[in-house]
């Protein structure tokens, strides 16, 4: 079930003409990803498949003569510190300008943990029976027998990493509207503009994040929109339910799915047609249905200060054209979406 929306206002899809300079392509893949947790949590319970669902992608997009091989960094090498941008921390120890939004790079993926605890116990039937609790009522039903809806409340979203050899966040890479202070910019360039305030020396113009409840549907304006620095599209996934059993003590959350063949079936989707837009590999059925443990939908984000362009991003442009920085977006005054549901998302919801 699929969806497209602004983020400020809904209105007619309209379809620009536009052509690419003769500007040399990018074609460098970054990919940071973390299975081994075990210096975070201080044992390997909590550890996943990360490493194995980015490596096919990695292998294929390497040996393709469309895309190239970057940087791969893995568990320990994988720092907090490489989403953090030091034009808008301050920090000379941050380093996100050198990593995951490095110079001339056209796809980057960080793949990993997350954090679910946003979700709590309070049960509810509406948003007003979260105020509460600062959040909201997720729409997503019917909930399993015997169980009600907990309200999801609004808190900071969060990537993991679990290194000793530089962590300056204490292993958690924050993003989102809360704190207020911005932390993650991608894709700030010449072509681009420095508008978000994070220089001009970035330059990734895709960015894939993978990680646990990494977005909740109500603020996912407020908290993107940070993260627009020029990048030309934002790929995430959205688990959207959660709920408790009647007279427990514990909630339980849909959540993105461990799942080994996730870089083979989008590295498939993407090299099957240079042409096709880029939106149709992260929305691709497959790709949905196969990514959550429970109800969830996959989303691509742009924003533009030019909000007849927001449509052709989301919906025409080819991975042809997401190599050249001269495509990059100017401006986040608005933001664009366009989803994938495993559910029937029409007749429950999103937001």
């Amino acid at each position: 079930m699929g969806k497209f929306q602004f983020g400020k206002f809904v209105g007619i899809l309209m379809v620009f003409a536009t052509y690419v300079s003769q500007t040399r392509a990018n074609t460098s893949v970054v990919i940071e990803a973390v299975d081994d947790y075990s210096y975070y949590t201080g044992n390997h319970l909590s550890d996943t498949d990360a490493i194995e669902e980015a490596t096919p992608f990695w292998n294929q997009m390497g040996s393709s003569n469309l895309w190239t091989q970057n940087t791969f960094w893995q568990n320990s090498d994988v720092w907090d510190v490489d989403f953090y941008d030091p034009d808008l921390t301050g920090s000379s120890s941050d380093d996100g300008d050198a990593y995951l939004d490095m110079p001339g790079g056209a796809i980057s993926w960080a793949i990993g943990h997350g954090m679910c605890d946003d979700v709590t116990t309070t049960t509810c039937t509406t948003d007003a029976d979260c105020a509460s609790v600062g959040g909201y009522c997720p729409k997503f039903g019917p909930v399993p027998a015997n169980s009600s809806k907990v309200c999801i409340k609004q808190l900071n979203r969060k990537f993991v990493t679990s290194s000793s050899t530089t962590n300056s966040h204490g292993n958690v890479a924050y993003y989102g509207q809360l704190p207020l202070s911005k932390s993650l910019a991608i894709g700030e360039d010449y072509y681009s503009g420095g508008f978000d305030g994070a220089g001009t020396n970035g330059g990734m113009n895709v960015f894939m994040l993978t990680n646990s409840c990494g977005l909740r549907p109500p603020y996912w304006v407020q908290d993107l929109s940070y993260i627009f620095a020029g990048m030309q599209l934002m790929m995430m996934n959205v688990p959207v339910a959660a709920w408790k059993t009647n007279g427990a003590t514990n909630s339980n959350f849909s959540d993105t799915s461990q799942w080994s063949a996730r870089g083979s079936t989008l590295v498939s989707s993407i090299l099957a047609n240079d042409w096709a837009p880029a939106s149709s590999a992260w929305n691709n059925p497959t790709f949905v249905s196969n990514s959550y443990s429970g109800a969830g939908a996959n989303l691509v984000f742009t924003a533009n200060y030019y909000p007849d362009n927001l449509g052709w991003y989301l919906l025409n442009e080819p991975w042809n054209y997401t190599r050249y920085d001269s495509m990059d977006t100017q401006g986040n005054t608005y933001l664009g979406y366009y989803y994938m549901c495993n559910y029937d998302c029409s007749t429950y919801g999103l937001f």
